[in-house]
């Protein structure tokens, strides 16, 4: 993609494919879940997440429990991890119901709130956390699966959904990174002096980076969007008035999307003006839900940007024809828009460094805003990186960037 002197991206001759366009995010299916983990693993955690958060009677006992997760670990060979998910959902759901729900008239669909513990019973036993505004989000996606089919056909298909996701392939191995990732970063409060660490994109590395070191707190509007920093810029200018226009996207059907979990809506009117995608990956803006989680996010952007607080904004890019312009712009922009702002900008290099460290250099400065260039060591996957010294001196640069004399 080209620039023209205006600075704004030109569009690409022809057609854009969502999955060359929108690489970083998304781009990449999950192995099987068998490969990375063990059935003893995955069905411990389903169960662990339907006692916190299905409520399961007092008479299932821990003991119980035990044997069921024994009984089924005895099938696996014949059944396969899908298979005993299944047997499993036969088994544990009906007794995992308050009393009440649990003996409604055949035929009669579930409630709502049924639904969303079910998608909290999963979020808890498989991700370790609970689902947050996703749960609106899931409904849009299986109400009539829900409602015309029952709580078993949807868990069958939700269940290995999670399974295949990202988040849920990189479980185990954050659980045995994060003992090492207290002493390779310091902790946050006292030693930045920044309140607040809030993503600027392009895509959903920045925010997955800042949440796996613990400073991500809210989701804003940039954290799980695909698209430019021109863009960006476009989108603040107006005060996110044509960003939260539902008449501007599309949605992205099923069949089109590269990864089923991602790629909900583009704005076409961005994309016509730049010729760059501009895709949400977390809400579907053509649906009311995902109006309603979007405004959200904004409105906890805009408090946040205005507010008193100190903040640091990060933005992590792949390197354009003018990195400087670019920065210099997005970092007016921001000025413009809040206060007590410290821009850092990472300007991503196409060719890998040759080891054995990643390389990073300030590269420019702009008042309290600063702009690095770096060669990972390791591709980018999607959110995730292959090697943890990339995430390491990337957030560590970041954090000490507001700090350094002008370059």
């Amino acid at each position: 993609m080209s620039q023209d002197p205006a600075g704004e991206a030109s569009p690409p001759a022809g057609p854009l494919g969502l999955r060359a366009a929108f690489g970083l995010l998304g781009g990449h299916a999950a192995p099987p879940a068998e490969q990375r983990f063990t059935a003893a693993e995955v069905l411990s955690a389903l169960l662990q997440g339907a006692q916190h958060a299905l409520d399961v009677v007092p008479e299932a006992s821990q003991d119980q429990l035990d044997a069921l997760r024994d009984s089924l670990l005895e099938a696996m060979p014949r059944l396969g991890l899908q298979g005993v998910t299944e047997r499993l959902l036969r088994v544990l759901i009906p007794p995992a119901m308050p009393t009440a729900l649990a003996t409604l008239p055949a035929g009669e669909p579930f409630s709502r709130e049924v639904f969303n513990g079910a998608v909290n019973a999963c979020y808890h036993g498989l991700l370790a956390r609970g689902a947050g505004d996703a749960v609106d989000m899931w409904w849009g996606e299986f109400q009539t699966l829900y409602e015309t089919q029952g709580i078993e056909a949807f868990l069958r298909v939700f269940i290995p959904l999670i399974l295949g996701s990202g988040e849920f392939a990189t479980g185990v191995r954050d659980a045995q990174d994060n003992k090492y990732r207290g002493a390779l970063i310091p902790p946050s409060r006292g030693v930045e002096g920044i309140a607040s660490f809030i993503s600027l994109g392009s895509d959903g590395y920045a925010s997955a980076l800042l949440k796996r070191y613990d400073r991500k707190r809210w989701s804003g509007p940039f954290d799980w969007l695909s698209t430019s920093p021109a863009i960006i810029r476009a989108i603040l200018a107006d005060d996110f008035a044509t960003f939260l226009d539902p008449g501007a996207y599309e949605a992205i059907p099923m069949e089109a999307r590269p990864d089923i979990r991602f790629f909900r809506s583009r704005h076409r009117g961005y994309e016509e003006q730049s010729g760059h995608p501009c895709v949400l990956h977390a809400a579907d803006m053509t649906d009311p839900l995902g109006q309603a989680y979007m405004a959200r996010c904004v409105e906890r952007f805009r408090t946040q940007l205005r507010g008193l607080s100190s903040k640091l904004v990060l933005q992590v890019t792949p390197e354009g024809p003018d990195p400087a312009r670019d920065f210099i712009q997005t970092a007016d922009s921001l000025d413009a828009y809040g206060r007590n702002i410290s821009f850092v900008m990472v300007s991503l290099l196409p060719d890998l460094a040759p080891g054995p460290f990643p390389e990073i250099e300030p590269a420019l400065s702009h008042g309290p805003h600063r702009l690095l260039r770096m060669r990972h060591m390791a591709p980018l996957s999607a959110t995730e990186v292959g090697d943890m010294l990339d995430d390491v001196l990337m957030l560590r640069a970041a954090l000490a960037a507001p700090g350094l004399a002008g370059q």
